[in-house]
């Protein structure tokens, strides 16, 4: 079974850019990654992809079964080794019910039978259904922080998570005492998203560093999923 990694952070804290490219890292080290975009708002997998084919996060999450054909067919490869999942543009919490813990267990256990590693980027939405589910199933959890008021103020209202790796991201330049990683700016990564490019390893020699630090942080033994209620 996959190891699960949740992505949380306050908003616009970086947690897409980490959760592309810490999958970057794990195929950098030939291991197959599903990555879900897990948050309804903002369907990033729309922006991040030229061409995005694969069934919506919505409708995986609501189907009576999850057949692997049908998985595979919600996904869109953006290489050999990693997969996306998620909304695409035009979605609406209101197309789809909301999902059960039982249909978020079961994209879990087959997302898990696809790959060796699955990446949840929750973002801020801890109270959706996927992220409680994902939360609980994670074998490490990535904290994501930025240094202003918005992101300590949403951090100090966190509840305890266990096996959890603070990342410092320095979006203005801001470093965070108590944060298990610090990640320096990098404004090509901006640039990569733009020309929808961002799932390309960034070789900045201090940024690469810290996410191969985060790599090995989150690479624990990987624990049984609970079965499917």
């Amino acid at each position: 079974m996959a190891k699960i990694i949740p992505v949380i952070g306050s908003p616009g804290s970086g947690c897409t850019t980490i959760a592309i490219q810490l999958a970057m890292q794990c195929a950098a080290k030939n291991e197959t990654v599903t990555v879900i975009f897990a948050d309804p708002i903002l369907p990033p997998k729309s922006y991040l992809i030229k061409e995005v084919q694969g069934e919506s996060l919505g409708s995986l999450l609501s189907a009576a079964e999850l057949p692997e054909k049908q998985l595979l067919s919600g996904m869109d490869a953006v290489s050999s080794e990693v997969g996306t999942v998620g909304y695409t543009a035009g979605d609406k919490l209101y197309n789809f019910p909301v999902p059960s813990t039982a249909g978020c267990e079961r994209l879990l256990q087959k997302s898990s039978m696809l790959s060796d590693t699955v990446i949840l980027d929750i973002g801020s939405r801890l109270s959706d259904r996927l992220a409680i589910v994902a939360l609980e199933q994670a074998d490490a959890t990535i904290v994501c922080v930025d240094g202003t008021l918005k992101s300590v103020a949403w951090k100090t209202g966190l509840p305890e998570i266990p096996h959890t790796t603070m990342v410092a991201n320095a979006l203005y330049g801001t470093q965070t005492a108590q944060a298990d990683i610090f990640l320096p700016f990098a404004a090509d990564l901006k640039q990569q998203t733009e020309e929808f490019d961002s799932f390309q390893l960034y070789k900045e020699k201090q940024y690469l560093k810290s996410m191969q630090q985060l790599y090995q942080k989150t690479n624990i033994k990987k624990k049984n999923l609970t079965l499917v209620r």
